[in-house]
């Protein structure tokens, strides 16, 4: 509402609530959380529902944004450090002394441990990637790899340059990555342009022509979407 005039139909709105995919059991509460249309989906320790969107995980920053209807209140907590649970552990602070008058628990306590888990994992993701073999293979002619690859959910991707500055471009508003030779035909970009950034790794499936027919990037494994064909040339 802005005044008197409706903005957003509030029927709409209700439609972020609805639960579309599972998260698994809240980690102190035991309560189920979900999935909806941009909100995570929760319950506080009284089973009120709880709205609240968490990101920039992979970009040295922690925010979040969380709603509690109930109670008609509303916080954004952004940092600039990473890993940390403090914003969601002010978001739960704040909600607590308001049912409550009191916190019922440390929560930034509570919250630190599960970000420094997925810190961990960031950096264990790029693990393998962080020193090169003593004596790498040398790379194919840089013409063997430029192209378009493509497949379904990644879309387009787009290599270019020469021997020595290959680059890597995604994206609907296409983002730049570098790529660095590893070995052979696996080069490495980092998953995001700003630092911290682990690296992860882009191997092309070499053909009998001595041409790419097909990239492989790492990142998208998890969920089995990582093998991209080249895209044949008009």
């Amino acid at each position: 509402m802005l005044g008197d005039e409706e903005i957003i139909p509030a029927a709409a709105l209700l439609e972020a609530r609805v639960p579309v995919a599972s998260r698994g059991a809240n980690p102190f509460t035991g309560q189920p959380s979900f999935y909806g249309r941009g909100w995570a989906i929760g319950f506080d320790v009284d089973g009120n529902v709880i709205l609240n969107h968490a990101g920039a995980f992979s970009l040295g920053a922690r925010t979040i944004a969380s709603l509690h209807p109930a109670q008609e209140l509303g916080i954004v907590v952004l940092t600039s450090a990473f890993p940390t649970g403090v914003p969601d552990g002010l978001a739960d602070s704040l909600f607590d002394l308001v049912a409550h008058g009191r916190l019922t628990r440390d929560w930034i306590a509570a919250w630190n441990p599960i970000y420094a888990g997925i810190g961990a994992a960031f950096g264990a993701s790029g693990a393998p990637y962080e020193t090169a073999p003593a004596s790498a293979t040398p790379a194919l002619p840089a013409s063997a790899y430029t192209g378009v690859f493509a497949n379904d959910y990644v879309g387009p991707v787009e290599i270019s340059g020469e021997e020595g500055a290959l680059e890597l471009r995604m994206g609907p508003e296409p983002r730049v990555y570098p790529l660095m030779h590893f070995e052979r035909d696996t080069f490495t970009y980092p998953i995001d342009l700003e630092p911290p950034a682990p690296l992860t790794g882009a191997t092309f499936v070499i053909g009998p022509d001595g041409m790419a027919q097909a990239l492989i990037l790492e990142y998208f494994a998890g969920n089995g979407q990582q093998l991209l064909p080249r895209v044949a040339e008009d």
